[in-house]
């Protein structure tokens, strides 16, 4: 398997994550690790959050900025099953919140855009919590008790009344995510498939609802659109996400399927209401786009 989230602020919109909580905003005045913008709150309690699909284990990334400690909880609905605090003096783990049972912690300071990798199995007795700084392992304890069951989302929570500057951020099911960053490519041209009414790129491009591409939902129509190349001296990337928002013009029904030049990924049915597709591939593909399926 692969990566199954990600989530940066120089997609401008911070309806890419599944929630969010507090006082949540996209800035540039943090200097973001990598592009442009990051993720800024400043209240207590204040939360991004992602769902997946239920699982025992997983591997993540988050690049913080912060002055206070902060919080990642691995959670079943509402109930925190085990939690990673990144903290000015240490770094902790615990089976439940900050107030449940400390399984085991070490020294550190989070500065400026440190960037922490983890991996978390959640088992009674052989439960697993390691955790990379800037790509060095930190904390590596097993045999642990990190609570019964499995975990739905993930909430990267704030815990103070500071400001808590939030990048680069992926989830991934098989493997360490890595140090990389996560750039944004907008599309730069036409592409081979250009079947909708209105399959301008530039529109695509807008972060509005305004100015947008359109189909008459003839099935099978496809759009797709050129990227540019990966800026400096990027590497191959570790995984490529499609982001599009889409909704229907009126009531009735519509399914749309993303393309990696001529590989689908998963439908989504539409509303009326924006929403996103959101799909991953590990090949960097020449083409993007969507296709009518309903």
């Amino acid at each position: 398997m692969a990566v199954i989230a990600m989530a940066t602020a120089d997609l401008n919109d911070l309806s890419v994550w599944d929630a969010s909580g507090g006082s949540p905003s996209i800035s540039s005045a943090g200097g973001a690790r990598t592009g442009t913008n990051t993720y800024r709150n400043s209240t207590v309690g204040g939360y991004f959050q992602k769902f997946i699909a239920s699982a025992s284990e997983i591997y993540g990334r988050l690049a913080l900025n912060t002055s206070a400690d902060y919080w990642v909880r691995l959670r079943n609905g509402s109930t925190t099953i085990t939690q990673l605090t990144i903290g000015l003096q240490a770094l902790a783990v615990y089976r439940g919140i900050q107030t449940g049972t400390l399984l085991t912690q070490v020294a550190d300071t989070c500065q400026t855009w440190d960037c922490y990798e983890f991996y978390v199995k959640v088992h009674s007795s052989t439960g697993i919590w390691q955790v990379k700084k800037n790509g060095q392992l930190l904390l590596d304890a097993s045999n642990l008790n990190t609570g019964t069951g499995t975990f739905d989302n993930i909430m990267f929570y704030t815990s103070a009344n500071v400001v808590h500057y939030l990048d680069d951020i992926l989830v991934d099911d098989a493997n360490w995510p890595g140090l990389g960053g996560i750039e944004v490519l907008r599309p730069n041209g036409a592409g081979t498939h250009q079947d909708w009414d209105d399959s301008d790129y530039e529109k695509v491009n807008a972060d509005n609802d305004s100015t947008y591409i359109a189909s008459d939902a003839e099935v099978s129509e496809r759009v797709s659109f050129t990227l540019p190349a990966l800026a400096g001296d990027r590497k191959t990337p570790k995984a490529v996400g499609l982001f599009t928002k889409s909704r229907l013009s009126g009531a009735g029904a519509g399914t749309i399927e993303p393309y990696f030049d001529d590989t689908p990924g998963a439908q989504l049915a539409l509303s009326t209401s924006l929403q996103y597709t959101k799909d991953y591939q590990v090949a960097m593909p020449t083409e993007v786009g969507l296709k009518v399926v309903v």
